[in-house]
């Protein structure tokens, strides 16, 4: 992924988006993000509620690669930390 890309996907709203681990302890599942925390994601997966690390995952979300230790802070601190 080039720079503006990953600057774009790194600074957009991942509640409500489609996510599946791509690589990982927690590889293969999916589902939709329902909340962000600083360390972690929260997905449905249609039948239950996961809580998955973003700290040594790698999430596709929407059709891009985001590396979990890249996104490892607090939601609103992301686009900061991007620039």
């Amino acid at each position: 992924m080039d720079n503006m890309n990953l600057k774009k996907v790194m600074t957009e709203e991942f509640i409500g988006k489609n996510a599946e681990i791509v690589s990982g302890s927690h590889c293969g599942h999916k589902g939709t993000i329902m909340d962000e925390t600083m360390h972690t994601f929260m997905f449905f997966n249609g039948e239950k509620f996961l809580r998955i690390p973003k700290e040594m995952n790698t999430f596709n979300i929407n059709g891009n690669i985001v590396d979990g230790n890249r996104i490892d802070f607090r939601p609103e601190d992301r686009i900061k930390k991007v620039r």
